[in-house]
């Protein structure tokens, strides 16, 4: 192990506020394929794809909430129940129901798009050298020291959402992140907090 790998392993992160311990937690699957963790030292090499984790290493909790899922859920089965009511009367109809045709293709694709929001997975990982978000074994490490800012901020259906402002070439570009978590309110604005001293504290010592 490298010299500049002991020093940022050194390197802890802020500590978790009380009120973020059901949303942030200690890693249960690699950071890096995924790979399931239990029953693994806490300090260790994946089995599947060698990457290093230790305990210093947080996870965010992610996903759409319950109330936002049911909600997506019965939109869903409303729009589909108009469009079976739709076809059943127009289809007699010659000629009537090629106008609804557009309209039916689009409120599919919307119901499609909603439906993946809600139930997609994607990870939010802090480690002392900078934090992963994206998709399962496939969340690129972003370091703390390119960030320019983290916000957490309130989606639609009240699923907050993680957003990176990244520091490119010495200029700021601000990226988004969909990642939907399970934190509204003072929760989410403590969450940014959290995320934002991470930045501060580590970015500035690994510069």
């Amino acid at each position: 192990m490298t010299a500049e790998v002991e020093q940022v392993q050194s390197v802890a992160l802020p500590p978790v506020p009380a009120r973020l311990e059901h949303v942030i937690h200690p890693l249960k699957h690699c950071p890096a394929c995924d790979y399931s963790l239990e029953g693994l030292p806490r300090r260790y090499r994946c089995p599947e794809c060698g990457e290093a984790y230790d305990d210093s290493m947080l996870e965010v909790a992610t996903g759409a909430t319950a109330r936002a899922r049911t909600i997506v859920f019965a939109l869903t089965a409303v729009v589909l129940a108009a469009l079976a009511f739709a076809a059943i009367r127009l289809i007699p109809m010659r000629g009537a129901i090629i106008p609804v045709i557009p309209i039916a293709v689009a409120a599919v694709c919307l119901v499609a798009a909603q439906l993946e929001y809600v139930m997609r997975r994607r990870r939010c990982i802090a480690t002392p050298e900078g934090v992963r978000v994206g998709r399962p074994g496939r969340a690129p490490l972003h370091p703390w020291p390119r960030l320019a800012g983290v916000q957490v901020r309130s989606g639609w259906l009240g699923v907050s959402e993680i957003h990176l402002d990244m520091r490119l070439l010495g200029v700021s570009v601000k990226t988004r992140q969909a990642l939907p978590i399970p934190a509204r309110g003072t929760e989410a604005r403590a969450l940014a907090r959290w995320l934002e001293s991470c930045r501060e504290k580590l970015g500035a010592g690994l510069e």
